[in-house]
């Protein structure tokens, strides 16, 4: 069932995380939560999660980098 490397399956996965991550948010907090803002909530946590991916793979391209170029001198 999966296409590559965001097949169908995966999609799927991804967006049943996110919903049930919501509702556990939602449930955690209590009845002052509505399942739109655990939502919300969940998208932020997912916008900050891939900007410290995409911060780590920058600083590990760079030291992978200073490392291929210092073993080419």
């Amino acid at each position: 069932m999966t296409f590559g490397v965001f097949g169908v399956a995966r999609v799927l996965i991804l967006v049943a995380n996110f919903l049930v991550s919501a509702w556990v948010i939602q449930k955690l907090i209590g009845v002052g939560m509505s399942y739109g803002r655990a939502c919300l909530v969940t998208l932020i946590e997912y916008a900050i999660s891939i900007a410290i991916g995409f911060v780590l793979a920058l600083i590990g391209g760079m030291v992978f980098g200073g490392a291929m170029m210092h073993m080419m001198h």
